[in-house]
């Protein structure tokens, strides 16, 4: 029996493919398609896959957005051609880059003993009919439908007929009718005037009839006769235009272009001289041949023999010109395309077959295994991970010798990874200490993963644990091989452990970087590392009595708010796992609880206690029933209850008398009834640190009038600072956010030391290139690639492409592009098509029952601006609506459907988020949601299956990661309309086979300049100030007593510099001095006016007897000609910049 879910992806590819191209907009039968008979001006009914008349014009296009048309696609042997184009040839062919193209083509590759094609050309035209009988005098509906219209029917006289055959509209309906139907419920008096409405509409539609007339050519064509080019008649106003170039001796490059030459002015009737779904076929007549790969097409200057290396099985035979191309797996046949498709195989974790004890989770924490068991399992994953390498060195003697060195390198690394866990696994068996760690964080891991289980079946079925979770013995309740580990999640722990636990490691100033597919399993790995963490700095302080264990052990940061609370949520219940161990093992772990703390923008979450008891007072008086929580967690972390209960006016959130706050569960039967090891206030923060604090890296920039946040870093409360640091999602910290980010993580790097060791670094993404200078530029470290990524992208050994079959399945991406039509119109159609048929699947496909078809019903739309996305959702409340009724009506079968939708954009509030996240999750509410690049991290929601992109995003790495969120468990389709008049995205368009199946390697580096002089200026001075008030904790006016403090630090910066900007380095610290200086001036001035100085205005009361070293805002009322302007976030913009014009000399 055939997926299901390939069935609803091939059927929605199919009807939008007759909506726009054709044939078959007009009719199910198949018999029909060829000789097809259609209501409308083919011109108008379709879009895609036209060749127009030569001058031919039929409408204006829309004004175009140059922002993303950097870079395009190319394709390039040997850097350069030997021989010059045709002139005539040219002029043809750039004809397919007209707005109404008169001509398409393809360039391929072959050997010069390759002496004849059979080419195979498909070309209809339309003919208009004089006469022809209405096509649709009845319609169809669904049963349900036709059961509520025969109930108003009843009641009801002479609105429908209806017959075994359909519905026949006979009457108007009057004043009296509306009466009468007001007595029905609104669903069915909508269900009514939706079927009414669009048959009323039936004769403004079918006016004009117009038969198809297919024509198919064939030609053998003999190449070796062409010297250069040739042009062949094919039929009545289409001829074939041939080039062939000499590559080299061996080699020529060919591309065939076919062209209308029927000629026509400025008019709008191109009917009877255009030519509908083209096609052309080239095929080699000897088994024996094949197309050549196009070895190297690369985007710009991005071509390197690492990736050529990996990529080299992700050939390239063909590129297209005004349209995509396809070829088959024997590479004996080209054929062009109007609307590409490529499925992407998904990738397989699950590596080791048969029993892998060494991946259990209950196994390597069951007390009663030993541990010789558990480390002799341990070694056998090192060892298929050691047969794996060496199999694969033995394959590099086969690869081209120019890529030798590379694979080399890259197996080397492998072997590293090798010697790292080795050496770990060493420590598990000589250092109790680190073993209790190790078998802590296994259990802390089942735990999370058994109670996120439990809470999310508790919210599928709509109930509420009714046991005591306190009594669970985790260990009996839960089998082997329950729960296990992905494999490159227990070797990436493995391999930072000893970094980790000894801060003298070698790989301690290592950034080490997970980079993983996404939905991989990246965010259990690095959980993994940071309870290890968490439970050995405990650990090893038992001996004095844990004195320095407590405080703020690691940091996340996120540079997304929508991933930093929904990463907060998912965190908390590992931390409530983690505090169930330690209250169980508190001679291990000491009796401070292991708690999680949120510190974003005051916007998210209150500061202070007062604010928290003034946003408690709104939750309990709010009236409307929807009042906006700014505590950011909605339910339990650990059993799933709400702690939100407005009718019995209780809420999970508490203030005591003594300004404190807390959170309880209002389940009686949880563990966490009493209080959540769960906190979100920055008052609470600062006076008890959090064990794990996550965070947004904008916020780090109010250190600088943060200096309770110095508790973080174990200053002024006998805390050890911070021992690992998480930094998610790394693409996303370039450009300008990324300069602002290197210059704050300077001084932030240096309040995490501790006795000269530096915090390790933990950093993921499934999207890079040339990881090592981003994270040298923003942390300073060299950096380490796990898993490395071996002789092919197909398989690292952790992750290994599955081969796309009926049970394996890939995700599926169609290409369109807007040719001879606005993108509005574009829109308008796709999106009717999908909406009409991805409800009614049983009229198309066998229903299997234990398959969900709600899993398509909603449809993702991805646009890369508000812009772009305020124009759809415009359009859904009118054109939509007009297109789909049409589609109704062209296929006799009627259903009405609320087009409901949302969004999921910056426009929302924070509470707003997860409340439409779990709608869509969880329920069918919303027929689209309009995203803007907000979806593109972060978000995992199984009903997300079909996805609508406007333009190829500005990055292949946003790209990758918003197209990632949907078809995660099912089968998922995304189609991406690409803008004609951006040559970016019509090189995409064209290349759609050849950048799709290997697109990780399009993703382009990542840029960030920290300590260039933009950021300099603005940045520099706040971190002299962080570092004076953070980690001195002086006041303004003590910087002269302090001043020789300043020298390590700037010795400390200037080692830093030497590696990222060296040519900056005098500059930099001519700078500090001046800011020093600066310093020292206001200091001096404010005696002399016998005022005082304070830090800033926004923390002290404004007077005339202060004055002030910064400002935030400019339009605070101080006097600025001294004063420092600090930011406030990493993402800040001047409002205004100054512009000097001069005369050139």
């Amino acid at each position: 029996m055939p997926n299901p879910g390939v069935e609803v992806r091939n059927l929605l590819i199919n009807k939008v493919k007759k909506e726009l191209i054709g044939p078959g907009s007009e009719t199910e039968n198949e018999s029909e398609f060829e000789n097809e008979i259609i209501s409308e001006d083919p011109i108008l009914r379709y879009s895609l896959g036209i060749l127009y008349p030569q001058n031919y014009k039929f409408i204006e296009p829309e004004p175009i957005d140059n922002t993303n048309c950097e870079e395009t696609l190319t394709d390039v042997e040997g850097g350069q051609y030997i021989e010059d184009e045709n002139e005539e040839f040219e002029q043809i062919l750039n004809s397919s880059n007209n707005y109404n193209p008169s001509a398409y083509g393809i360039t391929f590759i072959l050997k010069n003993e390759v002496g004849e094609l059979k080419i195979t050309v498909n070309a209809a035209r339309y003919q208009k009919l004089t006469e022809h009988e209405n096509l649709k005098n009845t319609f169809q509906t669904t049963a349900d439908n036709i059961r509520i219209l025969k109930k108003i029917c009843n009641k009801v006289d002479n609105i429908f007929e209806i017959t075994d055959n359909g519905i026949i509209k006979i009457n108007n309906t009057n004043d009296e009718t509306k009466k009468l139907l007001a007595e029905f419920d609104v669903s069915e008096r909508k269900v009514f005037w939706d079927i009414y409405n669009t048959i009323k509409n039936v004769k403004n539609i079918k006016d004009h009839y117009f038969k198809r007339i297919p024509n198919t050519i064939i030609k053998n064509v003999k190449i070796d006769s062409i010297e250069k080019y040739d042009k062949m008649p094919l039929s009545e106003g289409l001829e074939l235009r041939v080039n062939k170039r000499r590559i080299n001796n061996d080699i020529n490059k060919i591309t065939l272009s076919i062209c209308n030459v029927f000629y026509k002015g400025c008019c709008n009737d191109g009917l009877t001289d255009s030519f509908y779904q083209n096609e052309l076929t080239v095929q080699l007549l000897s088994k024996e041949n094949s197309f050549l790969n196009f070895k190297n097409i690369h985007i710009a200057n991005t071509f390197d023999k690492a990736d050529e290396l990996l990529f080299r099985n992700k050939k390239i035979f063909a590129v297209g010109h005004g349209c995509s191309v396809n070829w088959n797996n024997e590479i004996s046949e080209i054929k062009t395309t109007f609307m590409p498709t490529q499925e992407i195989p998904m990738m397989e974790f699950n590596i080791l077959d048969g029993e892998s004890k060494f991946l259990d989770l209950k196994f390597l924490c069951d007390k009663n295994i030993t541990k010789i068991e558990k480390i002799n399992e341990l070694k056998k994953l090192v060892n298929h991970y050691i047969t794996w390498i060496e199999n694969k060195k033995s394959e590099v003697g086969i690869i081209e010798q120019e890529l030798k060195e590379v694979a080399d390198l890259n197996l080397s690394k492998c072997f590293e990874v090798v010697e790292r866990i080795n050496e770990s696994i060493r420590l598990l068996e000589k250092d109790e200490n680190v073993f209790q760690a190790f078998s802590f964080m296994n259990e802390a891991m089942l735990i999370q993963r058994y109670h996120s289980d439990l809470i999310n079946k508790c919210r599928q079925e709509g109930i509420v644990i009714n046991k005591l979770t306190s009594s669970i013995d985790y260990l009996k309740e839960i089998d082997f091989n329950i729960y296990k580990w992905r494999a490159f999640q227990i070797a990436f722990i493995l391999m930072v452990l000893e970094s980790i636990v000894n801060p003298k490691s070698e790989y301690r100033d290592v950034a080490d970087l997970i980079w993983f597919p996404t939905g991989g399993g990246k965010t259990e790995a690095y959980l993994g590392a940071l309870a290890l963490s968490i439970f050995y700095r405990r650990i090893k302080d038992k001996a004095s009595n844990f004195k320095n264990s407590g405080g703020t052990s690691a940091i996340m940061r996120y540079t997304l708010r929508l991933l930093t609370t929904q990463q907060f949520q998912r965190a908390s219940t590992f931390i409530c796992a983690c505090e169930k161990i330690r209250k169980n093992n508190e001679r291990y772990l000491g009796f401070e609880s292991i708690t999680i703390g949120l510190w974003v923008g005051i916007k998210n979450t209150p500061n202070t206690i007062d604010d928290a008891s003034k946003k408690i007072k709104e939750l309990l008086t709010s009236k409307n029933g929807q009042p906006k929580n700014y505590f950011q967690i909605s339910c339990c972390p650990w059993c799933g209850s709400s702690l939100i209960n407005l009718e019995n006016n209780e809420i999970g959130f508490k203030k005591e008398i003594k300004r404190k706050f807390y959170i309880k569960c209002l389940n009686k039967n949880c563990e966490y009834s009493n209080i959540l090891p769960v906190q979100v206030v920055d008052e609470m923060l600062y006076e008890n640190p959090p064990t794990l604090l996550i965070a947004t890296i904008d916020k780090f920039a109010l250190l600088v009038k943060k200096e309770k946040a110095r508790a973080f870093f174990g200053l002024g409360n006998n805390n050890l600072p911070p021992e690992l640091i998480i930094q998610d999602e790394l693409h996303l910290i370039s450009g300008p956010l990324g300069s602002m980010f290197g210059i704050y993580e300077s001084v932030f790097d240096y309040l995490c030391q501790n006795n000269g060791s530096n915090a390790k670094i933990i950093s993921s993404t499934a999207t890079i290139k040339q990881a090592n200078v981003q994270i040298k530029n923003l942390f300073h470290r060299n950096s380490f690639l796990f898993p490395p990524p071996g002789i092919e992208i197909e398989d690292s050994f952790f992750a290994k492409e599955k081969k796309i079959d009926e049970n394996n399945l890939g995700r599926l991406y169609c290409g369109i592009i807007n040719i001879g039509i606005t993108a509005s119109t574009a829109i308008v159609r796709i999106l009717a098509t999908l909406l009409y048929y991805n409800i009614e699947f049983s009229r198309f496909i066998q229903k299997e029952e234990i398959f969900d078809y709600n899993n398509y019903y909603t449809i993702v739309g991805y646009f890369n601006s508000l812009k772009e996305l305020g124009i759809a959702s415009s359009l859904l409340a009118d054109d939509v609506e007009g297109r789909y009724q049409q589609i109704e009506v062209r296929n006799g079968f009627l259903i009405p459907r609320e087009k409901k939708y949302c969004e999921l954009t910056s426009r929302l509030n924070d509470d707003e988020i997860p409340k439409i996240l779990y709608e869509l999750e969880t329920t069918t509410n919303y027929s689209i949601v309009l995203a803007s690049n907000m979806l593109s991290v972060g978000i995992d929601i199984s009903k997300l299956n079909i996805m609508f992109m406007q333009n190829q995003p500005k990055s292949n790495s946003e790209y990758i990661q918003a197209t990632s969120r949907v078809g995660r468990q099912v089968p998922g389709v995304i189609f991406t309309l690409y803008n004609y008049f951006r040559p970016r995205d019509k090189s995409y368009f064209e290349n759609f086979k050849s950048f799709h199946q290997s697109f990780y390697r399009f993703v382009e580096p990542t840029s960030a300049t920290p300590f260039s002089l933009p950021a300099r200026k603005k940045a520099l001075h706040s971190i002299i100030i962080i570092l004076m008030r953070i980690k001195y904790n002086i006041k303004c006016t003590d910087f002269l007593n302090k001043k020789n403090d300043l020298v390590t630090f700037k010795d400390y910066l200037k080692s830093r510099i030497i590696e990222i900007n060296p040519a900056e380095v005098d500059d930099i610290m001519k700078e500090i001095e001046d800011i020093e200086n600066r310093w020292e001036r206001l200091i001096e001035n404010a005696k002399s006016s016998e005022k005082k100085l304070e830090y800033s205005p926004n923390e002290y009361k404004k007077n005339n007897e202060n004055t002030y070293l910064f400002y935030t805002n400019a339009s605070d009322n101080i006097d600025k000609e001294e004063s420092f302007r600090v930011m406030t976030s990493l993402r800040t913009v001047d409002n205004e910049v100054k512009l000097n014009i001069t005369r050139p000399l």
